[in-house]
């Protein structure tokens, strides 16, 4: 399995938007600190808000706006979606 960590800034917004690309949500984490989208059954994001992503990560988060903080890249077909 493979779980891809993001800190953001929105939770909420976050989460309109990977359901706005027909993602599903994990309703076992029910919270506005963070968010579990599935990608497939092997793979989900957990989008987390700045404070809980701390709890996670030994250093400061990256500032995108200034610097890259990773390059990802995964295909993934979204449920109920034709692959390209």
């Amino acid at each position: 399995m493979i779980f891809v960590n993001l800190a953001v800034s929105d939770v909420a917004h976050s989460r309109t938007f990977y359901e706005g690309l027909y993602f599903a949500i994990n309703p076992q984490f029910p919270d506005e600190t963070v968010v579990c989208v599935v990608v497939s059954d092997t793979i989900y994001l957990m989008v987390l808000n700045h404070t809980q992503f701390a709890d996670f990560a030994p250093h400061p988060i990256a500032d995108t706006h200034k610097t890259a903080a990773a390059l990802s890249a995964c295909p993934a077909k979204a449920p109920g979606r034709p692959w390209p």
